[in-house]
């Protein structure tokens, strides 16, 4: 009855059991084809359909797909135009990247000689030249290429430097104005062959400081120098691009010959340097007096890689190179130095002795303990080395180094007696309060100093260097054990 009174409910319930018959029937067919076509061809008909979302899915993994069995730029290129966010972007980023390098690469291996062009200007200094041109062209002879002229019309691979700087300054005594600050930005493209140019963006700023030592009337006074060797800045980024040209050799050169204060080397330069015989390189040049220090801060960063050959670099026949190793293992603190660094002990220069203690104490490995309480009671080791060993206790803290130490504070040396006072601070044992405040007695002003920060640290009491308020506050403690006993 119900279906005479309402035919056409009827006719509208076969048509849509029809219509869902025929777009699940489109898409299996569409799923057992696979192609990117025929997603596409059901999307066109059925744009509304619940299968929607696995159609678009389906095409942008096929797509990829296709990229992957192209393996070429253009190909990775086209898919990131298409899906810019997707769940292979990262992937096929990689891949062109990959690609990239090695067209890079390729082309690398046929570039000579280089030109070189800078273009730069500063507000209100128009005279200023910073000193761009000529690290580019050290680093390309590092490289072992040669740098030619802006002017140059045949060349393998062209770099543009491009920079502006402003001045900045601030209103200081007097109601002078000084140019105390300053800005730097710009670019450095690089052209090679058959190519898209590649260029970088380096970018700095010092602020005016709230107080100045030095006059900076003239805007081309102003620390243009400090603004392009900051983070960020050319410098750095010269070093960074180079060594991905042209690996890490203009980099360990520069090191070497001292030319590169380690302190404006970007970081993930000296970490991509991991090759053994270029770090063998920088533990051979250690032995240079004037710049072996500048080296081993190269080593310090690059980290443990260096460490076995440091280690090896104990027993160098250079005394120059055994003192810089043995700095830089206690720079790095890698537990696998503490033993050498023990060994290294038995040799006599008082030097080398030292920088050994120290880099115990930095390494901070328990068992270096006996080593330096030896060393610190042994009236007949030089007092440098005796005050670094109580140093060196004191950053380990064991409890076994309290009693040397309180033993020390009763040396002959002032400076054993202050540093073992600190050394104990550090470790906080409470072994240590009578005989700290004991030695608040001293003549000498500086160990009372160390003496009473030290049992502020242990006690959290602060009484400063008045002997008797810290004997009464003693004694009230010891009475207050006595009873709770």
């Amino acid at each position: 009855m119900k279906a005479k009174k309402y035919p056409w409910l009827l006719i509208i319930v076969i048509f849509a059991v029809a219509g869902c018959a025929t777009k699940h029937s489109h898409w299996q067919k569409t799923v057992s084809e696979n192609t990117a076509e025929a997603y596409e061809e059901f999307l066109e008909k059925y744009p509304e359909s619940s299968y929607a979302e696995k159609a678009k899915d389906k095409i942008m993994e096929l797509r990829y797909n296709e990229a992957v069995k192209a393996d070429t730029i253009q190909a990775y290129q086209n898919f990131l135009e298409s899906y810019p966010e997707s769940r292979f972007t990262e992937d096929v980023l990689s891949r062109l990247d990959r690609h990239k390098h090695q067209e890079r690469i390729k082309a690398l291996n046929s570039v000579k000689r280089v030109r070189v062009a800078v273009i730069q200007s500063y507000e209100k200094a128009a005279e200023l030249n910073l000193p761009f041109e000529d690290w580019t062209r050290k680093l390309l002879e590092y490289a072992g290429r040669k740098a030619l002229e802006a002017e140059a019309r045949h060349y393998d691979m062209a770099i543009t430097i491009r920079a502006k700087g402003k001045p900045l300054g601030a209103v200081y005594s007097l109601e002078r104005y000084e140019y105390s600050g300053a800005s730097l930005s710009g670019s450095i493209s690089i052209e090679l062959p058959n190519l898209p140019p590649d260029t970088e963006i380096f970018e700095s700023t010092i602020n005016p400081p709230d107080k100045i030592g030095s006059i900076h009337f003239n805007a081309s006074d102003a620390p243009y120098w400090e603004a392009f060797r900051a983070d960020g800045s050319f410098l750095p980024k010269i070093f960074e691009i180079m060594g991905d040209y042209f690996g890490n050799q203009p980099l360990v050169e520069a090191i070497k010959d001292g030319s590169l204060n380690i302190k404006f080397m970007p970081a993930v330069s000296l970490e991509n340097i991991k090759n053994s015989l270029e770090i063998k390189q920088l533990i051979a040049a250690l032995e240079d007096k004037e710049f072996g220090s500048n080296i081993a801060d190269a080593l310090v960063k690059i980290g443990k890689p260096a460490v076995k050959p440091l280690i090896s670099a104990l027993q160098d026949e250079n005394k120059e190179v055994r003192k810089n190793a043995a700095r830089a293992l206690g720079e790095i603190k890698d537990r696998r130095a503490v033993r050498p660094l023990i060994a290294a002990l038995d040799e006599e220069d008082e030097d080398f002795r030292e920088i050994v203690t120290e880099a115990l104490g930095r390494i901070q490995d328990p068992r270096a303990i006996e080593t330096l309480i030896f060393i610190l009671g042994n009236k007949e080791e030089d007092e440098n080395s005796r005050w670094k060993a109580a140093a060196a206790l004191g950053r380990i803290k064991d409890p076994r180094s309290v009693e040397p130490l309180i033993t020390a504070l009763g040396d002959k040396s002032r400076a054993i007696r202050g540093v073992a006072a600190a050394a104990l601070g550090e470790i906080k044992d409470n072994r240590a309060l009578e005989p700290l405040i004991n030695t608040l007695r001293d003549k000498d002003k500086s160990i009372r100093r160390n003496t009473s920060v030290a049992l502020k640290k242990i006690t959290g009491e602060d009484f400063g260097e008045d002997y008797k308020r810290w004997k009464k506050w003693w004694k009230k403690k010891e009475t207050d054990s006595s009873n709770q006993k």
